[in-house]
């Protein structure tokens, strides 16, 4: 009679999956992705207070109209 392999190991022998913290992919993408959103926090914060203290005072008055929504005029023309 011939041992008949059915692919199934016992339970003790099944490795235990290994944390995504030890692959070396992840921890790239994942340092990748911190880095991105940093720079981006940088970028919607730091840059346009930066502006706003180096404008001379007339072109500060008008720093918030250029950073809100388009104006009805401006769809008019445009849109």
């Amino acid at each position: 009679m011939t041992k008949v392999d059915s692919g199934l190991e016992p339970a003790a022998s099944v490795a235990r999956p290994i944390s995504v913290w030890r692959q070396r992919n992840f921890q790239a993408m994942w340092s990748a992705h911190t880095v991105s959103q940093f720079g981006t926090q940088i970028t919607f914060f730091v840059i346009p207070v930066l502006a706003l203290t180096n404008l001379a005072p007339s072109r500060s008055a008008r720093w918030p109209a250029a950073t809100s929504a388009p104006s009805s005029a401006h769809v008019q023309r445009c849109g």
